[in-house]
């Protein structure tokens, strides 16, 4: 039997090479099969703006929506000089994404769509690493439980509490009053608690009011374009990197002659 083959149809998908000047060559080509699963819709959540939700029934420990970004190496000067955003994330031991400022925007990036999940300290996916044909190494999220279709999408930002934005602290606080059934003295005990295995000290916001900004990525005009070029985005730049981080500094040691310059040259005899 010989297999016969059509003439291909459809958009054609390449890698994509994402690095940190470029998130996607082709930042409106949905990706299709992640396309099936997920759609963008008014959050359910108090001040979510935009959330995400499933297109169809999703079973537990499936692959719900793939998080794409700009990636760098979180131990160089261009990390260091990168100002706040509301979507960097850690990718591994090496590398952080990023989503750029605008590029939260469905109209300017739609290639996948998992930045778009709201934050749930008691959520139904979790994050988790994703290789693929366009984007290499990825994050994405795993349905914790089963989904029906029409449910949103809800992941834990796992954001450091002593350093997470007020919003983010007041949605923690209602959490530990209504679910966990704290009140404040058991906050207290938590906010102790953590002081003494993190050396961090939680601040209580201002107001258990919330109020949710507008999200906002991350503005690559801010960082020197210097520090955007290829060589320190190495693995030699990142040591470096770490390494003044650190004050450690390089000992410059003395030229030691070689043995043949320790003697002179005989071209005579007297």
């Amino acid at each position: 039997m010989i297999p016969v083959f059509g003439e291909p149809r459809g958009p054609a998908f390449e890698y994509e090479h994402p690095s940190i000047r470029n998130i996607a060559m082709h930042p409106l080509l949905r990706d299709p099969w992640e396309d099936k699963k997920v759609y963008v819709g008014d959050s359910m959540l108090p001040q979510g703006g935009e959330g995400l939700f499933a297109k169809r029934d999703i079973e537990k420990r499936e692959v719900v929506a793939l998080y794409n970004g700009i990636k760098f190496k979180s131990s160089t000067y261009a990390s260091e000089h990168m100002p706040r955003s509301d979507y960097r994330i850690r990718l591994n031991g090496d590398l952080d994404m990023d989503i750029p400022k605008g590029y939260h925007l469905t109209s300017q990036y739609s290639a996948t769509l998992a930045h778009k999940a709201n934050h749930s300290f008691v959520p139904n996916c979790e994050w988790s690493l994703f290789e693929h044909p366009r984007f290499g190494l990825i994050r994405a999220l795993t349905a914790q439980k089963p989904l029906a279709r029409g449910q949103e999408v809800l992941v834990n930002y796992m954001m450091t509490l002593a350093k997470s934005p007020d919003w983010y602290r007041c949605v923690w606080i209602q959490h530990m009053r209504v679910v966990k059934k704290g009140d404040d003295k058991a906050i207290q005990r938590y906010i102790d608690r953590q002081y003494e295995l993190q050396g961090y000290r939680i601040p209580l916001p201002e107001s258990e009011e919330l109020n949710v900004p507008e999200p906002h990525g991350v503005d690559m005009s801010e960082v020197p374009a210097e520090y955007l070029r290829d060589e320190y985005q190495t693995d030699e730049a990142a040591v470096q990197f770490a390494r003044k981080m650190a004050g450690i500094v390089d000992e410059v040691k003395e030229k030691t002659p070689d043995a043949e310059d320790r003697f002179e040259e005989i071209t005579e005899v007297d």
